[in-house]
């Protein structure tokens, strides 16, 4: 199947070439997965009209209308009918690429088709006809060596893959459909193809109308059995109206020329069309811009030797170069614009760091440094006696050698509620939730000559208790002896599970619910206070410039001053399960929300091998690439069909920095030599590396529209973060399992969290690591001081620094250890038989 060549190509031989380039650009630009199929057979609509316009000085209009708007059935049917030919061919392949398209985002071995097609046609000894008689040597052999056709085609895979071929492997399938449609059309009669020939400018209304049937069919597959979602009216048309005038100029233009100018001039418009700011890296921008060039230069070479002013095509190199070089301008005023912080003038965070640090000084100062002391402290802290045990605790927390000996108000307040019970009450509820069905709570007892820590579940293999057997003998040692007949009950869920009224007279009484897949809000904040004083006011979040840089944790982290909250978290909005014990039964575990009671413990996912840091796979501070990484899955919550899913936290954190929706950012810039809060549509991509690599937790509908929205790739390794300065860490299910992997290393944290830990009181952030708010406003300009100044670089190694050596001094295994012991100490008292209600 050909059109065939024409002696002269005519005064338009280089305009039809650029329409194409053109309309190859327009398709790319307006290209939408729901709008590829509608489109499509807009497309095939029109392109009958406009080869019946191009001929209208030989056809009466009536003509025209009869020919193409006047089909009858008859024609219709046998059109639709006709046994297998190259318009079958054609037509089938051009709608399977528009659905292909519509449910694989990534176009990344597109440039994989001119050299695919040239093998084709050297296989099928097809005569392209090319005329390259003048053309450089080097554009020449571009066309004609499959070789270097190929070495181009690598070249530019990789540059449109950003490196990773096997997340772009989703793209093979629109690749062998348009390799399909090309070499199909490429084929002449001299060909030893079975497929029948025919001039496509006289079967533009056959192949019109079978393409329309098959992506009418395709279109109505996917509506039915994949997802239903519907593009904008005037994306449908543009692209529609688009792809077209593609189709239209690339046939005109094969008229003096091979259809090898098809794919060349596909690529073109896939490799020209990028947002440059949103790539990580200067080497990604300029790979992009290389790769669109040389794909001009080979659609120019493939223009006949007679077409003199084919090199005015090179004025297409504009499309990619202009965005780029505006990118780069951008990028230089966005800096420029910055206050000069290192002239003496304090950042904002400056100060946050300063008073971090004293704060910091003067815990490590007051810790008790004999028992005597430690005691006085216990007592001053809480109005009660230590529990028995407490003195072989604190011999134990000196002899290694622990800086943490009186911070532990959160333990406290998580086990003071169950000291309003006796210790009858307390084991009494306890035997009665093991015996409740689907409790999913492991009970775990010190038991044998040397007691170590025994575990077991209704339902569960005792072997498959994600590690809270090993965690509780590994962390607490050789102190088990100590613990003999401590019972205690452990949730191995990633959610939180105790609610109970923090305030109230406990009652004895608890309830199981389970409301997974919906929102939570109103269940675990039931018991805030109506009328608790207004901790904004007392604990604000510094407002300088109108950024709300965190300056209180415990402020932040407080649901019931935050209804904000509501619609910012998977958690709260549609959680994958969140089986809530209501009552007080005393269960520990790994996180929990402000308004919650679980007695938090060190996780399992501390131990596991999969979380430990790994000193070999980080680098120094200098080799680090000086930007902000983060990559994972988009857990958190789970989205049916329906479900805000874009307010969940994973999700609204990777749209932010992937600048997905149109929205400003905020940054500290000087205006009249003052410093304001300015607003900008501008995100510098290459200081953020931000993408994720697995969706799930959804339903197939869900998965399918995130897939379409985020920019994802492939699975990296866990130390991939590590070649990073900076490194964002933020809740999945339940707390995050890889953030002390990041605390010890060379790079520094950025933590967004709303679960409380067992950490929470001996890590101070801006000492040893960055908090993020959940609205996330004061994140550009955090990541841009301490990437793009002097000083910021500075505190942010700084900040690196003093995380890795607490890491080693306070939250070894030995302190995880001493934090547990103290827990099973005071729940050693709180089920002591022998005392009363409110007795400690």
């Amino acid at each position: 199947m050909h059109t065939p060549l024409s002696s002269d190509p005519g005064p338009f031989s280089i305009a039809w070439p650029a329409v194409s380039a053109i309309a190859s650009v327009a398709t790319r630009y307006f290209s939408d997965p729901d709008a590829e199929l509608p489109s499509e057979i807009l497309c095939w609509a029109i392109l009958p009209l406009l080869f019946s316009r191009s001929q209208g000085h030989a056809t009466k209009s009536s003509d025209v209308a009869s020919s193409v708007l006047g089909i009858s059935a008859a024609k219709l049917w046998a059109a639709v009918t006709a046994p297998l030919s190259s318009l079958t061919a054609v037509a089938v392949g051009v709608g399977a690429a528009a659905f292909a398209a519509s449910e694989f985002k990534s176009q990344a071995f597109l440039p994989a088709l001119p050299p695919l097609v040239l093998f084709a046609q050297r296989r099928l000894h097809v005569d392209g006809r090319s005329r390259l008689g003048d053309c450089s040597a080097s554009l020449s052999t571009l066309i004609e060596s499959p070789l270097v056709a190929s070495a181009l085609a690598l070249f530019s895979v990789v540059a449109l893959s950003k490196g990773d071929i096997l997340s772009s492997l989703s793209s093979v399938p629109v690749l062998l459909a348009l390799f399909t449609v090309y070499v199909t059309l490429s084929l002449s009669k001299s060909s030893s193809s079975s497929l029948h020939t025919l001039n496509i400018e006289e079967a533009v209304i056959p192949l019109s109308v079978r393409a329309s049937v098959v992506s009418v069919g395709l279109l109505l597959v996917r509506c039915m059995f994949l997802r239903s979602g519907w593009p904008g009216i005037a994306t449908v048309l543009a692209l529609g109206f688009s792809k077209s005038c593609l189709w239209y100029s690339t046939i005109l233009t094969t008229r003096h020329s091979q259809w090898l100018v098809a794919p060349v001039g596909k690529v073109f418009g896939v490799m020209a069309v990028v947002d440059f700011l949103s790539l990580t890296s200067e080497y990604q921008a300029l790979s992009h811009l290389l790769a669109s060039i040389l794909s001009l230069g080979q659609l120019i070479a493939l223009q006949p030797q007679h077409a003199k002013s084919r090199h005015y095509l090179w004025l297409l190199a504009l499309v990619p170069v202009v965005p780029y070089l505006f990118t780069l301008w951008n990028i230089r005023a966005w800096q420029s614009n910055a206050p000069d912080w290192d002239s003496g003038q304090l950042h904002p965070l400056d100060k946050l760091i300063e008073d971090a640090q004293q704060e910091f000084y003067q815990m490590r100062k007051r810790q008790s440094i004999t028992y005597g002391i430690a005691e006085e402290e216990y007592r001053r802290r809480y109005g009660i006696d230590p529990p028995p045990g407490f003195e072989a605790w604190f011999d134990y927390a000196v002899s290694n050698d622990s800086p943490i000996i009186d911070e532990f108000d959160t333990l406290f307040e998580s086990i003071s509620p169950y000291l309003k019970l006796s210790g009858k009450q307390v084991n009494r509820l306890m035997k009665r939730i093991q015996e409740t069905p689907l409790n999913e709570l492991w009970t775990c007892s010190f038991e044998g000559e040397t007691p170590e820590a025994a575990c077991h579940h209704r339902k569960r293999n005792p072997k498959k208790d994600r590690d809270i057997t090993r965690l509780l003998n590994e962390l607490l040692g050789n102190v088990g002896s100590q613990l003999r007949g401590i019972q205690v009950l452990v949730n191995h869920l990633d959610e939180p599970r105790v609610l109970f009224p923090p305030r109230s007279t406990p009652d004895g009484n608890f309830q199981l619910r389970n409301i997974k897949r919906e929102n939570t809000w109103s269940d675990v904040t039931t018991h805030c206070p109506s009328n608790e004083e207004d901790w904004n006011a007392k604990h604000p979040l510094v407002k300088q410039y109108d950024l709300p840089f965190v300056a209180n944790r415990s402020s932040i982290m407080d649901l019931c001053q935050h209804a904000e909250y509501e619609n910012m978290h998977g958690l709260l909005l549609s959680p994958k399960n969140l089986r809530l014990i209501e009552g007080h039964v005393p269960v520990l575990g790994t996180g929990s929300f402000s308004t919650m009671g679980d007695i938090l413990i060190p996780s399992p996912a501390y131990i596991q091998q999969t979380f430990l840091y790994d000193d070999g796979g980080d680098v120094a501070w200098e080799k680090k690439r000086n930007n902000l990484y983060w990559d994972g899955s988009n857990t958190g919550g789970y989205a049916k069909k329906g479900d805000p899913w874009l307010k969940f936290h994973r999700q609204r954190f990777v749209s932010f920095v992937q600048r997905l929706e149109n929205r400003s950012y905020y940054y500290l810039q000087s205006a009249r030599g003052k410093v304001v809060r300015t607003a900008s549509k501008m995100l510098n991509g290459r200081l953020y590396d931000v993408a994720f690599t697995r969706i799930l937790q959804c339903d197939p509908s869900t998965c399918h529209e995130q897939r379409d929205f985020f920019r994802t790739r492939s699975w990296t390794p866990p130390t991939a973060a590590l070649h990073s300065r900076l490194v964002f860490d933020l809740d999945g299910n339940g707390i995050s399992g890889r953030f002390y992997r990041l605390l010890a290393s060379h790079s520094l944290p950025l933590k967004q969290t709303l679960l409380r830990e067992w950490h929470d009181e001996r890590l101070v952030p801006w000492v040893h690591y960055v908090p993020i708010s959940q609205g996330m406003e004061e994140l550009p300009e955090v990541v841009r001081w301490l990437t793009s100044t002097e000083r910021g670089q500075m505190r942010a190694r700084e900040m690196a620094e003093a995380g890795r050596r607490w890491y080693y001094e306070a939250i070894r295994d030995v302190d995880k250890g001493l934090y547990l012991y103290r827990v099973l100490l005071e729940l050693g008292r709180v089920q002591d038989e022998k005392r009363g209600a409110g007795e400690s």
